[in-house]
This record gives structure tokens, C-alpha cells and sequence, in this order.
């Protein structure tokens, strides 16, 4: 204990607060430094890092200026500042610094210099970082912080070191503002809040990760362990989702459940489809050959029993970002209650579903007036600056822009799409079925679909970026988009 009760001179116990340590470890020149102050101490109590990000440094009092560093945080919302600006004289006279960089999750908001008696540099940090909880600590670093909220009559602003604050600030006011209503604002559990019933989210769980070299869905990418599709997951629930159907593999569903789908079916209703090889109609003879399932859309065929009316499907391993989800919501709720009664297709600038280490395919789509033509599917595009190109399979090299719209497989559907899918795949077997690699792929149908005018395709145009996995050595690119935008506030830790 840095602080113990002792008793009185008379021996009435717990009435003396004594000082036998300093406030945390310290480094071997600031126990010198201290020592000279206030005397040798005994011992160091525990590190402040651990409960407030930042800790009591050498010299330990100063005054200074508060000056912003990340002016993207949500703490910074509505000030206007930006990086650099300064609200003069808030820090002091005790600051705290040495910021626990190596703590998940934490971030130095604000940081820069304190003097003692105008002459002695010293370093400050302002830190906030999240609790276990869905909670966060801010870490003001300076007893000052007040000053910038009001002014009672009477009161008179410190004046230390050869500076002072200036009193309130509406800056000041906002950020603690944006703290309280963080902190207050209600996080009822996902299965409490408002969801349409009608809406279930069909997630592609089954393809095998060739390139990835592993079961790409269930590899964590959060700072609590989350993966993309607890991501994807929680965004489509709080857009309206009230459902949700896995498609997977016998041999991976135990790993599945355990690894993600429990963990869901805390959160909202869940079913499980498998898709395996041998569902094919009676009349056709799988070759011997064959070792992988039959592409998605036979994988979305395997979920007709579990599905009654109108579904997204994604694939589990992309994130696709909650303004999509919001997207795809609303036009599937749309056509539920009969307003429209057309497919709907999300689609993503090209430029930022690239990898940086190797090509890949996508789907570009053509449209026309807010409608889907049709989806183009480009094999072995390569990032190259802004923009990208791809060799066709005669070898030639097309420049590709970045701009063009392409498809990640976010797809809206009505029932409809089930008897579509029945008889298209009948034909693919016939056709191409005694092919080793031929998949029966969901953009193939549709397009099919929208040059025979039988149904039509929205296209909803996200304005998220995308990310995914799709060779090993993107995890740790979207291991830091994520843990970005738990930063900025956009998910909690823990995300369930």
C-alpha cells in the first residue's frame, strides 16, 4: 500500500495517512530525481497504468497546454478541433504520462509538454481505452480539467507555474458532453432490441479457403477474439435482421459452433444448413473425382427448408460494413411489404476490395439506370497504385480504374430465388456437372435471370470500405481495420 492508515499518537487506530512509496514503478532516473523532492522511498506501488492508462511522472507537477492528437476520436465529435489546436493552460499542476502503448485498445487523444516553474520540461498524455464491460476510461491527465467547464461565483482560477487556465471553454464542455452521454447511453442485449422478423440473414459458411490455407471464418480478428462474421453478424441485427441461417460443412460444423456460432446464439435465432457434395438430384452420378461443394449457389439452395421470406445472403468470411446492412435491409423490408418486388445486389468500388499479396477475382457490374445488367467476372486482377489490372484467360492485360462497381456477394432475395435455383442447377449438372472444378455460382444464375427479363437486380451502392481475408497474409490488414474502428467507436469491446 502507498498510502497506509497508522495509528494515532494516543494509539487510536486507521487515524494517520502515511506515505511509504511512490505512485508506481519508476524509471532509475526519476527514483534519483524524486529523491532529491520528497526523500527516499521505501518501495513502488502497483502500476496507475493499469487502471488509468497513464502514469505519475518526474517532474510530477508543471502546467501546460491541452493539445489535440487524434481529432478523429468520437470524444472530439462537434469541436472543430483539429490536430494541433490547443485549449491553453488545462494541464496542471499534476499531469500523468508514459501512456501504456502496449495496451490493447488504448489511444493518447491529447499529449505534449508541461514546465515546472517555467524552465523544467516534462512529458503529458491523455489517454481513453475500453473496459471489459462495453465501458471505457478517459484519462484527463490534468486536475484542471474542470476549470474548462464552468465558473461559479467566487471562484478564482489557479494560477501555477507562469500559466493558468483560462476558465470555461466550450470545447472543454463538448468532450465531457460526448464522454457522459457515451458512458450513459443505454446497451440493451441485440435479442432486446427492435428487429424485423421477417428478415433472415443467410451466411455462406462452407467454402474451404484454398488460397487462405485454413478455416478462414472462425480465425479471430477483434481485440476480444471476434471474428469477421461476429462483425458481420452484429451489423445485420442492429440493421433488422431477425434471424440468422449458417451454411456449413458436416466435417467443420462441431469447430463452428464452438468457435462462433454459440456465441451468436446467445444474441438471435440460429439454424444450421449443410451443404455437402452428395445433394444432387437422384438421377445424377457425382464423378469420383469430385472433392468440393458445388459453389454458392448451390450452397443457398441448401438452405431452402430453413428460409420463408425475404434473405441476404453474404459470404462469412468479408466484411461488408453496417451502412450495407442497412442498405440491403431496408430494400428487402421494402419488398416484403410489396413496395418492390426485385432482387438487390450491394456493390463496392473496386479499388478497396484489392489484396496486396495476390490476385484476385470480382464480379463488375454493369447497370443501367439503378439496375443490374449484368455481372462481369474478372479472374486475376492485381492491385497496381489506385487502380488494377487483370489478365483474361487468353493472356491479354485490361487496365481496370479502381472506380468500377463491383460484386462481394451480398445479395438481396425473395423465396422466389429457390425455384430459380432448382431448376438452374439441374441444368448445370447436365451441362457441366462431370467438370472437376465447375462451381454453380450465384452471379452465373442472375444474370441469367436478368437477360431473360425475369426478374430485375437494385443495385445499392455502398459507401463502406470492404475488407476480407482472402490470402493468410491479409489477417493482420484487417486484424488493424477493425481494431480501428473499435476505436473510432463504431463497435464495442466486447462485441457481444
Amino acid at each position: 500500500m502507498v498510502s497506509p492508515f497508522t495509528p494515532s499518537s494516543t494509539g487510536v487506530p486507521n487515524r494517520i495517512i502515511t506515505r511509504l512509496h511512490s505512485y508506481g514503478p519508476l524509471r532509475p532516473e526519476e527514483i534519483e530525481r524524486y529523491s532529491e523532492i520528497l526523500g527516499p522511498f521505501k518501495g513502488a506501488g502497483p502500476d496507475e497504468r493499469n487502471i488509468i492508462g497513464a502514469r505519475t511522472v518526474v517532474p510530477f507537477n508543471g502546467s501546460g497546454d491541452w493539445i489535440c492528437t487524434a481529432p478523429d476520436h468520437w470524444i472530439f465529435e462537434g469541436t472543430g478541433m483539429a490536430k494541433g489546436d490547443f485549449i491553453p493552460g488545462l494541464v496542471g499542476w499534476e499531469f500523468h504520462g508514459d501512456p501504456d502503448l502496449e495496451r490493447e485498445g488504448l489511444e493518447v487523444v491529447a499529449q505534449g509538454t508541461v514546465w515546472t516553474h517555467g524552465v523544467t520540461p516534462g512529458e503529458w498524455a491523455a489517454t481513453i481505452f475500453p473496459g471489459p464491460k462495453g465501458n471505457f476510461v478517459f484519462n484527463a491527465s490534468t486536475i484542471f480539467w474542470a476549470q474548462g467547464l464552468d465558473s461559479p461565483p467566487g471562484h478564482t482560477v489557479p494560477w501555477t507555474h507562469f500559466t493558468r487556465p483560462l476558465g470555461p471553454d466550450p470545447r472543454v464542455q463538448r468532450i465531457t458532453r460526448n464522454l457522459i452521454d457515451r458512458a450513459a447511453a443505454p446497451r440493451p442485449p441485440l435479442r432486446d432490441r427492435p428487429i424485423a422478423m421477417s428478415l433472415t440473414l443467410l451466411v455462406l459458411a462452407a467454402g474451404m479457403g484454398s488460397r487462405y490455407g485454413g478455416l478462414k471464418q472462425i480465425d479471430p480478428v477483434g481485440p476480444s477474439g471476434e471474428t469477421l462474421l461476429d462483425y458481420s453478424v452484429y451489423d445485420a441485427v442492429r440493421a433488422g435482421f431477425g434471424r440468422v441461417v449458417f451454411v456449413v460443412r458436416a466435417d467443420m460444423e462441431s469447430d463452428f459452433r464452438d468457435a462462433v456460432g454459440r456465441r451468436i446464439e446467445r444474441q438471435v435465432p440460429v439454424e444450421y444448413c449443410r451443404q455437402e457434395l452428395e445433394m444432387v438430384p437422384e438421377w445424377f452420378s457425382i464423378p469420383p473425382e469430385r472433392r468440393k461443394p458445388w459453389g454458392t449457389g448451390h450452397a443457398v439452395l441448401a438452405a431452402r427448408n430453413a428460409i420463408a421470406g425475404n434473405f441476404a445472403a453474404v459470404n462469412a468470411d468479408d466484411f461488408y460494413g453496417s451502412g450495407s446492412h442497412r442498405k440491403l435491409a431496408g430494400h428487402l423490408q421494402e419488398a416484403a411489404d410489396g413496395r418492390r418486388g426485385d432482387y438487390g445486389m450491394v456493390g463496392f468500388r473496386l479499388r478497396d476490395t484489392l489484396s496486396d499479396h495476390g490476385t484476385v477475382a470480382r464480379g463488375v457490374c454493369r447497370s443501367h439506370e439503378g439496375f443490374m445488367e449484368q455481372v462481369v467476372e474478372l479472374t486475376r486482377i492485381a492491385k497496381s497504385g489506385r487502380g488494377a489490372f487483370h489478365t483474361d484467360p487468353d493472356g491479354l492485360v485490361h487496365t481496370l480504374s479502381g472506380d468500377e462497381l463491383v460484386s462481394m456477394n451480398m445479395w438481396g432475395f425473395t423465396p422466389s430465388i429457390f425455384g430459380h435455383l432448382e431448376r438452374a442447377f439441374a441444368r448445370f449438372l447436365e451441362e457441366r456437372g462431370g467438370e472437376e472444378g465447375a462451381e454453380f455460382m450465384i452471379p452465373t444464375l442472375v444474370n441469367d435471370l436478368v437477360a431473360a427479363g425475369r426478374t430485375r437486380v437494385r443495385v445499392l451502392r455502398s459507401s463502406d470500405s470492404w475488407f476480407g481475408v482472402t490470402y493468410r497474409e491479409d489477417r493482420d490488414r484487417v486484424t488493424s481495420q477493425i481494431r480501428e474502428l473499435v476505436r473510432r467507436g463504431s463497435y464495442p469491446i466486447p462485441l457481444w
